[in-house]
């Protein structure tokens, strides 16, 4: 999946906007994403942990923080158990949930 981004020609601040496109590339796999950044396909990919650490040495890797929004949510249908409310309330309680609002990714630039 692909999908292009445009510099606003109504934005306010336009003239302090210096980039006029940027193209989004989706891709299934990491080592996939990876291999197309290898060839100069991509200017930009994250790494998975084993790709992070045998290139943690290599010119532009980078740790990022990561700007996304994501959500969990419980398998009513494949486990009856949490259809109960005082396990999802203990569920929730035991969540480390500042632990999640800080992501942090490892980049290749």
């Amino acid at each position: 999946m692909t999908w292009k981004l445009v510099k606003n020609k109504y934005y306010w601040d336009k003239k302090n906007v210096k980039l006029t496109k940027i193209n989004f590339s989706v891709q299934k796999s990491q080592s996939t994403s990876y291999n197309l950044y290898q060839v100069g396909k991509l200017d930009m990919t994250t790494l998975s942990a084993s790709q992070s650490k045998s290139l943690k040495n290599q010119k532009g890797w980078q740790i990022k923080e990561d700007n996304r929004t994501q959500y969990l949510m419980y398998n009513f249908k494949t486990d009856k158990n949490l259809r109960n409310v005082n396990l999802r309330g203990a569920i929730a309680a035991a969540i480390n949930k500042e632990s999640l609002t800080w992501l942090t990714s490892p980049l290749l630039l």
